[in-house]
Order: structure tokens, then C-alpha cells, then sequence
């Protein structure tokens, strides 16, 4: 039986990549302001003939190194951000399949089955293709890293970790979700050893080639402290001279007669905002409610990749943010009608998600429960703490939700698969 689960799953899988590659020939690259951003920085890395960043001086803050170098890679090696594109699409493909092989451990071959139904027919799951931002190669490799460990292969697992690391990082939050189920499942205590093993050789190598070549050590790209200051401080307040490295009231300019390179630059930002912070307790907390809204309220990002004439358009977000839906129905454009689709499909998702943990918790699934709870509680708090709010951000959830989704909806659709 469980074989012929398995055979559907690649049926879909193999559709679903079809798609991916498809969309990315139909609609073409899309011009996100970050994507943008890399490309520029990687063709000044390709002109120079080394990889991100050329110097840590002449950039105001550290990007994420992993996401920038791949399209290094990809100029280097192609002279075009095409074949980038292309490999992305399939790693969104065989997303799919990570995800019924996670749920399939996890839970059971019918979960598994439903769970990746429902990442397919998730309408803001195509199209991601099309850009160099990080959220695709983040969740692929974060997602192999889970596999990987559910099948017991724990130092390629601390691999795939790191790799998802130096693209965003965010790979804490799912590592706590996976250290957590391991203490639950009583692991030995060696099989902790091989993941960390893999973890920080990869890191310690990457670490290591930008300490040769920079003089620096870093891993990852660094830009908490920045957002945090950007969104968190008062830019109208006479407080900001009391910093006096602050250029005027922006708490994120930093004179540039110092000298900082970007490094330096986040550590200023750190120990201001620790600065900060005890006079303004009250004023941290209340802006966290505001973060969680702006973070799960909205799910339109990933359709300016339909937008006609994208490439144009100064502000690509206008046409699908919520306020211009609003205004703009019933007049809707068909990018629009999507979008607002896949909003009621995605608040399904989150409504399903939270029923899946109550039905957990009331059928005794606990160890079912952990990983991806636990990620999408330590992925939420990090936001809160640490970031800001923004639609983008709960993508690499997404997964976690889908999973807690077909848990609860296989309840119902049980009886039915055979």
C-alpha cells in the first residue's frame, strides 16, 4: 500500500516541477528590489574576481552570503542568472516530494499524501522560481536537512543546515524543532555529535575561506541589529543624539568619517540597540503584536511574478497589497482574482494548522507535533525579537503549516484514500 502512495507522490512531484520550470518560461525573471540587489552585487564580485562581498568597507551592511554567492556562481559560470533560475525551480519541485517525505516519517503515508496535495494546490508555491531571493534554496536545504535526519544521516543533515544557513540565517529554528524531537525520541547522545559535526565543519570552512581572504571571520549574512534599530527606534526622537554616531536622527547611518566596514557597523547597531532597550521596554513589547500582523496578515509576495510589464513598475508590490484589493474590487485584474484566492487558501492553511496541533495534542501525537511546532513557535519569536515584520517572512514556515494542515485534514479525508 504504501507503495503505491509513494508512486502517486512522484506522479505529482514530477507535475508540479513541470509547472515550476513552465512558469519560469512564461513570466520570465522577476525584479524584486532584493533580487535586484544581489545581482548588482554579484556582478561587482564577478568584475572583481571573488566572491561576495568584494569589500566589507564599501557595503553598509552583510547580505545573505549564501544567496548572493549562488548567483556569483551562476554569472561566473554562465553569464547569466538563467540556469540559476532553472536549478531553484527544481529544488521547488522536489520541495514537494521533501515535504510528503517529512510528513511520511512524521506521520503516516495518508498524512503524507494529503500534506503534499496541499503544497501543490498552495497557489503561491509557483512562480518562486523566478527570482534569486533566498527563501528557495533556505527552505529546500532546511527541509533536506530534516529528512536527512529522520532517515538518521545526521552529519550530511548538519550539512544541509549550514548550506541553509549562509543562504538566510534562520536554521536555528529548525534545529531547535529537530534537537527537541531527538531529546523526545531519546537519541544518543553520539548521534548529536555527528549533526553538530557537520554543522560547524561547514561553517568553520566558510568562516575560515572568508578570514583568508577578507581578514575577517564571518558565516552568515548580518542585518538583525540593523532592522531592529530601523524599526524599532523613534526616528523623530531628540534621543538620537544621544548617539553620536548617529548622522542626524537615523539610528542606521553611521558617520562615514569612522571608517566601520559592515562588520563593525552591526556591532555599533547591536550596542545601541542594547542601549536602547531598557529605557524602552514598554515601546519593544507593544511594537511586537504590529510585527506579528504584518508578518502572517498578508501572502501576496510571490505573485509579482504574474505581474504584467514587472520589469517596469517602480513599486511591483502596489497592484496586489492589501489596501489597493481592497479599493480596486470588484475590478479585479486576474493577477488580483489569484491573489486574493490564494489568501483564502492560505488563511485555510493557517486556520488547519492550528486545528492540527489541537488534534495532536488530543490524539497523544507528541513527537508528531515537535518539529513543527516548535519551528513555527521559534521561527515567530525570532521575528518578534530579533526582526521585523514582513509577508516574506513566513515562507519558510509555510511547510511547517502545511504539515500540521494535512495532519488534521487527513481526519477527514481518510476514509476516502484507500
Amino acid at each position: 500500500m504504501s507503495q503505491k502512495y509513494f508512486q502517486i507522490s512522484i506522479i505529482i512531484v514530477l507535475f508540479y516541477t513541470i509547472a515550476q520550470v513552465v512558469c519560469l518560461s512564461v513570466f520570465g525573471y522577476t525584479p524584486y528590489p532584493d533580487s535586484e540587489g544581489y545581482i548588482l552585487l554579484a556582478k561587482e564580485c564577478v568584475a572583481n574576481g571573488t566572491f561576495y562581498p568584494v569589500n566589507l568597507k564599501n557595503i553598509p551592511f552583510l547580505w545573505n552570503i549564501g544567496a548572493i554567492n549562488a548567483v556569483v556562481a551562476s554569472l561566473y559560470l554562465f553569464g547569466s542568472v538563467m540556469p540559476l533560475l532553472v536549478l531553484y525551480s527544481l529544488m521547488q519541485g522536489f520541495m514537494a516530494w521533501l515535504v510528503y517525505a517529512v510528513a511520511e516519517e512524521l506521520y503516516n503515508h495518508k498524512v503524507a499524501l494529503v500534506s503534499l496535495c496541499l503544497f501543490v494546490l498552495y497557489p503561491a508555491n509557483y512562480g518562486c522560481g523566478t527570482s534569486v531571493l533566498s527563501e528557495v534554496p533556505f527552505i529546500f536545504f532546511s527541509l533536506s536537512a530534516l529528512y536527512l535526519s529522520l532517515k538518521k544521516r545526521y552529519v550530511f543533515a548538519g550539512i544541509c543546515f549550514a548550506v541553509a544557513n549562509s543562504f538566510r540565517p534562520m536554521a536555528i529554528i529548525f534545529i531547535c524543532g529537530l534537537l527537541l524531537y531527538m531529546f523526545f525520541k531519546k537519541t544518543a547522545y553520539r548521534k548529536y555529535l555527528y549533526l553538530t559535526a557537520g554543522y560547524i565543519v561547514v561553517m568553520l570552512s566558510i568562516g575560515m575561506t572568508n578570514y583568508v581572504i577578507k581578514d575577517k571571520y564571518f558565516t552568515q549574512g548580518a542585518m538583525g541589529w540593523m532592522g531592529l534599530m530601523q524599526y524599532s527606534w523613534d526616528h523623530d526622537s531628540d534621543k538620537a543624539a544621544d548617539y553620536l554616531l548617529f548622522d542626524g536622527n537615523d539610528p542606521n547611518r553611521i558617520d562615514e568619517s569612522l571608517g566601520y566596514d559592515c562588520l563593525q557597523r552591526d556591532s555599533v547597531w547591536r550596542s545601541h540597540f542594547l542601549k536602547w532597550l531598557p529605557g524602552n521596554k514598554l515601546e519593544y513589547v507593544r511594537q511586537m503584536p504590529e510585527k506579528l500582523l504584518k508578518t502572517y496578515v498578508s501572502d501576496n509576495v510571490n505573485f509579482c511574478a504574474f505581474l504584467p510589464g514587472k520589469e517596469h513598475r517602480e513599486y511591483m508590490y502596489q497592484e496586489i497589497s492589501m489596501p489597493v484589493l481592497k479599493d480596486d474590487f470588484p475590478h479585479w485584474t486576474c493577477v488580483q482574482v489569484l491573489t486574493c484566492v490564494n489568501l483564502l487558501y492560505y488563511y485555510l492553511l493557517l486556520f488547519c494548522g492550528f486545528c492540527g496541533v489541537v488534534y495532536g495534542i488530543r490524539q497523544k501525537l507528541f513527537d508528531a507535533l515537535i518539529i513543527p511546532v516548535t519551528t513555527i513557535v521559534a521561527g515567530t519569536a525570532l521575528l518578534l525579537l530579533v526582526g521585523h515584520g514582513e509577508a516574506r517572512f513566513h515562507q519558510p514556515l509555510m511547510p511547517m503549516f502545511i504539515l500540521l494542515s494535512g495532519c488534521y485534514m487527513t481526519k477527514f479525508l481518510c476514509r476516502r484514500i484507500k
